[in-house]
C-alpha cells in the first residue's frame, strides 16, 4: 500500500512523514539546507505501508505528479496558521484527477494556534472539499510536530484505513513498474525502485527496460530495508540490475514483462479541464503530459470538438514529444506550458491511435471504452480486435479486469450473441456477419467475371483475405455452406445457386470430349482433332475448351492438353517407378507408352511444379 502527502511548500509534510515513521524524507544535500523537499521522499510505515513524501513548491510539481500517482491512501497537510494556500489547490486537483479516492486532512502546526481557530479552520476546509466535490467524507485531524500532540489518533486513523482500503493498481497479467528514483550502491551497481503496479517479479527475472527495448536481469530486490526474493503488485520495492548502466536510465522509464509493450508517441484518452482552472484548452495545443512518472510535452487534438472550457470534458488525442509506456485506463495530467499550472486530467483510452479517421463507428468503440460498465468496456477492446480477434490475456492488459471474471463477461456476450469464439481468440459477431456477406460477394463477383469457371479456388480466397486469422475465414466459410448460401467441390466454392450455363447438347459435348482425352491418355488428341472428331462449331468449342480449363479438367502444357486424371496417373506411375531412381525421358516415355513429343512436356510439368528435379538428361523425384 502507498500513502502520499500533498500539500503547500512548508506546511511540514516532511515533518509529519518523519513523527511517523522515524525516518527524514528529505534525502539530499540540498533539501537540507534549504529547508525544503525539492523531490520525491520515501519512508516506510512499518512493514504496512510505503509513505511517499511529495514536494511542496509550484517548481517541483512535476516530481509530485511522479510520487502521486501511485498513491492509494492520500495525506493533504494544511499548516493551522496559514490554511489552504495556491498548491494545496494544485496538489488537491491533481490528487482527484487521478483517481486517488481515499484521503486523511492533517492540519498540522497545530502548536501555533487557538483551539477556536482550529476549529474554524476545519469548518472552511471541510467547506471547501465539498466546494471541489472530492473527499467530502475524509476524517480531518489536528497535529503538533512540535510536540506530537495528534500523533497516536492520527496512527490509530491511519491503520484502521491501511485495513479497509483497496489497491488501486490493476492487475494485467504482466509485471509493470514504473521508475521514480535510480542510483548506483558500489558493489551493487544500478538499482532502480519504484511501485509495482502489476504482476509479480523475482530473483533472476528477465524484465525489459522501456522505452529503450533493453533486457535487464534482477539480482536483487529489497523491500521496506529489508532482502527478499519476490515482489508483487502493490509493493514499493528497488531492483538490483545487471545489464544496464544508470546513466541510460531516468525517472518515467519503465519495467515489464519483456516482449510485451511496445512505447508509443501516440495515445487517446477521455480529458476533464479543471473547473477552476483559469484557461480553456484549444485544439493543437501545447501542453506538458504527465503520465506514471514520465513528463513530457505533447500536443493535444480535441476530438469532435475546437475547445474545452472549465468543466468541459471530452476525447484527445496527444501527440508526445518523446515515446511513453501506458496503458489503458492510466491516469495522466496536462499542465499549462506557459502559465505552469495544472488545467485538467484524465486516463487513457488507447495507447495507440488505430483510427484513419473518426467517424460514428469510431466513436462508439470509444464511448464503450470510457463506460464504466466492464461489459462494455471488453466488448470495446473486442470490437477493436477485428480482423485477429483478441484473446482473454490481451483483455486482462488492456483492462486490469479479474481474469475470473473476463470469463464470465465473454460468457455472457456470447449467450448475448455480441461475440464469437474461435480457438480461445473473440470476435464481434456483427463484424463476422459483415465478414460472410463480404465473402459472398467475392464470390459473386468472381462468378461474374468467369462464368465458365465451376467456382473460386478456397486458396485464392484466402488470399484476398490475408489480413484475417484462417480460423476466422474457416468458421465463416463452414456457417456459409451450413446455411446453404455457398457450396464447396473439392477446393472450389461457389454460390449455392449457380451453375455454368450450357445447352444440352453443349452438356453432351463436354461429356464426349473429355471421355476422349481420357481414352487417349499419354497420347492425346489437340483441338483440332477434336473439332474433326465432333463435328462442332469452333466458337462453340472453344467455350467448352475454356470451360474444361478453367476448371481444371484439362491441363494445357505449351500446346497439348492432357485430363487432368491422366496427370495424377502420371505423378502416381513417377513415384512407384522412380523412387530413389532417376528418370529419363526415354524410359518415361517407355512405361507410359508414348511418344518424346508427350513425355518430354510431362516431365517439364512436374519438374515446374517441384516434383522433379532435372540434372543435365536425368531427373529425380524430389523426397
Amino acid at each position: 500500500m502507498v500513502i502520499g502527502t500533498a500539500g503547500h511548500i512548508d506546511h511540514g509534510k516532511s515533518a509529519l512523514v518523519k513523527a511517523l515513521t522515524g525516518y527524514d524524507p528529505d534525502r539530499l544535500k540540498e533539501e537540507k539546507e534549504r529547508g525544503m523537499t525539492t523531490d520525491l521522499g520515501f519512508a516506510f510505515y512499518g512493514d504496512k505501508a510505503t509513505i511517499i513524501d511529495v514536494p511542496g513548491h509550484e517548481k517541483f510539481i512535476r516530481h509530485m505528479v511522479a510520487g502521486a500517482y501511485t498513491i492509494d491512501l492520500l495525506l493533504l497537510v494544511i499548516a493551522a496558521n496559514e490554511g489552504i494556500k495556491p498548491q494545496t489547490i494544485e496538489h488537491l486537483n491533481i490528487a482527484q484527477l487521478l483517481g486517488i479516492k481515499e484521503g486523511i486532512v492533517v492540519l498540522t502546526k497545530k502548536d501555533l494556534v487557538s483551539e477556536a481557530e482550529l476549529k474554524n479552520l476545519e469548518k472552511e476546509v471541510r467547506e471547501f472539499l465539498f466546494q471541489k466535490n472530492y473527499l467530502t467524507s475524509a476524517p480531518i485531524v489536528s497535529f503538533s510536530a512540535v510536540t506530537n500532540e495528534g500523533l497516536e489518533d492520527l496512527k490509530k486513523l491511519l491503520d484502521e484505513k491501511l485495513a479497509k482500503i483497496t489497491p488501486r493498481k490493476k492487475e494485467r497479467g504482466i509485471f509493470f513498474m514504473p521508475i521514480d528514483r535510480v542510483f548506483t550502491i558500489k558493489g551493487f551497481g544500478t538499482i532502480v525502485a519504484g511501485t509495482i503496479l502489476s504482476g509479480v517479479v523475482n530473483i533472476g527475472d528477465n524484465l525489459e527496460l522501456l522505452p529503450q527495448k533493453v533486457i535487464v536481469r534482477v539480482r536483487g530486490i529489497e523491500k521496506h530495508k529489508k532482502q527478499f526474493c519476490q515482489a508483487q503488485i502493490g509493493e514499493r520495492a528497488a531492483l538490483n540490475l545487471l545489464g544496464v548502466e544508470k546513466e541510460i536510465i531516468e525517472r518515467g522509464n519503465v519495467l515489464a514483462t519483456p516482449n510485451i509493450l511496445e512505447p508509443t508517441i501516440t495515445v487517446i484518452g477521455w480529458l476533464k479541464i479543471l473547473a477552476d482552472s483559469p484557461v480553456s484548452l484549444k485544439k493543437r495545443s501545447p501542453v506538458k503530459f504527465h503520465l506514471g512518472t514520465k513528463e513530457t510535452m505533447a500536443k493535444v487534438n480535441l476530438i469532435l470538438k475546437e475547445e474545452l472550457k472549465p468543466k468541459e470534458e471530452g476525447l484527445a488525442i496527444f501527440h508526445l514529444a518523446e515515446p511513453i509506456v501506458a496503458n489503458p485506463y492510466d491516469p495522466f495530467i496536462i499542465r499549462n506550458f506557459s502559465l505552469n499550472i495544472t488545467v485538467g486530467g484524465g486516463y487513457l483510452l488507447l495507447n495507440y491511435n488505430p483510427f484513419q479517421k473518426f467517424t460514428e463507428d469510431t466513436i462508439a468503440i470509444l464511448e464503450k471504452l470510457k463506460s464504466e460498465n466492464e461489459s462494455a468496456r471488453l466488448l470495446g477492446f473486442i470490437n477493436l480486435s477485428t480482423p485477429k480477434g483478441i484473446k482473454i490475456e490481451d483483455l486482462q492488459l488492456f483492462t486490469g479486469i479479474d481474469k475470473e471474471k473476463i470469463k464470465r463477461i465473454i460468457e455472457e456476450l456470447i449467450r448475448e450473441k455480441k461475440i464469437i469464439e474461435i480457438k480461445d481468440s473473440y470476435y464481434p459477431l456483427e463484424k463476422f456477419e459483415e465478414l460472410k456477406n463480404n465473402i459472398l460477394k467475392i464470390i459473386e463477383t468472381y462468378h461474374q467475371k468467369f462464368p465458365y469457371r465451376k467456382g473460386m479456388k478456397e486458396s485464392e480466397l484466402k488470399k484476398r483475405l490475408t489480413y484475417l486469422n484462417e480460423e476466422l475465414i474457416i468458421k465463416a466459410l463452414t456457417d456459409l455452406i451450413n446455411e446453404r448460401k455457398i457450396k464447396k467441390e473439392g477446393n472450389f466454392l461457389s454460390l449455392f445457386s449457380f451453375q455454368i450455363k450450357l445447352s444440352e447438347k453443349e452438356e453432351d459435348y463436354l461429356k464426349m470430349i473429355e471421355k476422349e482425352f481420357l481414352k487417349r491418355e499419354y497420347t492425346p488428341p489437340d483441338f483440332l482433332e477434336i473439332k474433326e472428331l465432333l463435328k462442332i462449331d469452333e466458337k462453340i468449342l472453344k467455350k467448352l475448351f475454356t470451360i474444361l480449363l478453367e476448371n481444371e479438367i484439362l491441363i494445357k502444357i505449351d500446346d497439348i492438353y492432357f485430363h487432368q486424371q491422366t496427370m495424377e496417373k502420371a505423378y502416381e506411375i513417377l513415384k512407384s517407378n522412380f523412387f530413389k531412381k532417376p528418370i529419363t525421358v526415354s524410359e518415361f516415355r517407355q512405361i507410359l507408352k508414348t511418344t518424346r513429343k508427350y513425355a518430354l512436356p510431362l516431365l517439364h510439368y512436374f519438374d515446374n511444379k517441384g516434383i522433379t528435379e532435372r540434372k543435365g538428361d536425368i531427373r529425380y523425384l524430389k523426397l
